[in-house]
């Protein structure tokens, strides 16, 4: 499931360079590496990135600029990928048979 973005780094970074272009990044099925704290990771697991098309830092100036990035990333995700479970930490994968 995703989490909440920490809006401090990008408001520092935009402040810094407000003449940047953002550049949103969705990253789907990452949790299929955290799942069992990186190890192992098996074939067949799905990850997709997809970078979207780059936004000026002025769109992000505001108070809500973070959320509203977030919210152009969250709405690229499949609804599965909003609904996963977070990953069970000191968990042992399954064995198969």
């Amino acid at each position: 499931k995703m989490k909440s973005f920490k809006p401090h780094g990008l408001q520092a970074l935009l402040r810094t360079m407000p003449d940047a272009l953002v550049v949103p990044v969705v990253i789907s099925g990452s949790w299929h590496l955290t799942q069992w704290q990186m190890k192992p990771v098996y074939p067949g697991a799905k990850i997709t990135a997809r970078v979207l098309g780059a936004l000026p830092a002025t769109d992000f100036q505001a108070a809500d600029g973070v959320a509203k990035l977030e919210a152009i990333i969250r709405a690229q995700l499949p609804a599965e990928e909003a609904a996963r479970p977070s990953a069970t930490k000191n968990r042992a994968p399954a064995t198969p048979a």
